[in-house]
């Protein structure tokens, strides 16, 4: 129900805790106010100034307990 669909959130296998602060990036904004630049330009200016970047393993989040949920299908 509303409120109560994700938990058991880990990062780096450690839990994320409320209250904590945390870094993230997007490329839409739920803030009513944002501050710097958007993500999409700070990309752009990361892969100019790079040129080449090595591939990495994507971080791929661990879905429990929805085995048998259409929506995954």
């Amino acid at each position: 129900k509303m409120g109560h669909r994700i938990g058991d959130l880990e990062l780096d296998g450690e839990p994320i805790r409320a209250g904590t602060e945390y870094r993230v990036a997007g490329w839409a904004s739920v803030a009513e106010s944002l501050e710097g630049i958007p993500i999409w330009d700070l990309v752009a200016e990361y892969l100019r100034d790079v040129r080449t970047i090595k591939a990495k393993s994507p971080n791929v989040p661990k879905l429990k307990n929805v085995s048998g949920n259409p929506g995954l299908a």
